[in-house]
């Protein structure tokens, strides 16, 4: 299993789950675990598992700069 770690800024949040949920739809791709922490300067770190290898990389690649 690979986890991916994404932060994201607190006022970013919704819009980035969002088009996290429409590319893993579009795909047909199912994350194995999704969660989220958040720290004292808002910046959310949303962390999710995948099975496959390429498919985290990827997850990984679109969303990194989110």
């Amino acid at each position: 299993m690979r986890s991916v770690d994404n932060p994201v800024h607190q006022s970013d949040l919704v819009d980035t789950l969002s088009s996290m949920r429409e590319w893993l739809d579009d795909s047909k791709i199912t994350a194995r675990g999704f969660r989220s922490t958040r720290n004292a300067a808002g910046v959310v770190t949303l962390h999710a598992e995948f099975d496959d290898e390429t498919e985290a990389v990827t997850f990984s690649e679109l969303f990194r700069a989110a």
